[in-house]
């Protein structure tokens, strides 16, 4: 039978028109996102996620911080609250005390191996910011017991602490380190620090291995302290802001 011109002609009419079609939808599929062409091309906001920001360490967030002191915190602790058996409190020290004590490193007067490096290493102007910011640390509060609430100590420390012991020449600690030794002018406070400073610092100045006092009012009263007395003044200063006088 003979198909007539006409229907081969409609049929090829409709497969041209279903093979459009699914070629139009393939490329809508694969452009999906883009713009039609005939208008201009307007590049896609960039998806990378941004990389978080280093956070830093955490000395950056301390107001007044100078980057020269990072070598400090290690031992000292970042608000110079040192570490019991390793390094001092240094918080709150009068700055031309602090700056004498590096000096002192730097000249030999005081004797320790690892300060001594790193002391050398410290110019005046670098010395200054240091000392200034870990003066403006806090310490730790303590009531000061004011000289004459107390006449009677029981305790050989407290009263070494408030009263000294003449017979010796030796003057009362709070003479000159203020009241409960929170410090006075120049002189570093002794409440609150480490005992294990305190007595190592006492027996320097008893062996004559620290000479940074002036005068020399130091090392003629370590030697004449005791061991013992060393050692009891050492943790009366270090606990003072809990221990009662008796």
């Amino acid at each position: 039978m003979k198909i007539p011109n006409r229907i081969w002609v409609l049929s090829a009419l409709l497969c041209c028109s279903l093979l459009a079609m699914t070629c139009i939808a393939q490329n809508t599929d694969q452009n999906d996102g883009m713009k039609p062409r005939g208008e201009p091309f307007k590049p896609q906001a960039d998806t990378t996620p941004t990389p978080p920001e280093p956070s830093g360490d955490a000395t950056r967030t301390i107001p007044g911080f100078p980057r020269e002191a990072e070598v400090c915190v290690e031992c000292h602790g970042l608000q110079g609250e040192g570490q019991p058996g390793l390094a001092p409190r240094i918080a709150g020290l009068p700055v031309e005390y602090f700056r004498q004590q590096v000096h002192g490193f730097q000249v030999g007067k005081r004797n320790n191996n690892t300060m001594h490096v790193l002391a050398e290493e410290v110019t005046d102007p670098v010395l200054d910011k240091i000392a200034s910011y870990f003066s403006s640390r806090p310490l730790p509060k303590t009531t000061p017991i004011l000289r004459g609430s107390q006449a009677v100590f029981q305790d050989p420390a407290a009263r070494l602490a408030y009263q000294g012991d003449w017979s010796r020449e030796i003057p009362a600690c709070v003479t000159c380190h203020g009241a409960s030794g929170i410090g006075s002018g120049n002189i570093p406070p002794l409440a609150g620090q480490h005992a294990g400073y305190i007595k190592t610092q006492l027996q320097d100045w008893k062996k004559g291995e620290r000479t940074t006092d002036q005068d020399k009012v130091m090392t003629k009263i370590a030697s004449q302290l005791s061991n013992s007395e060393i050692e009891g003044l050492a943790e009366y200063f270090a606990n003072i802001g809990s221990a009662e006088a008796d």
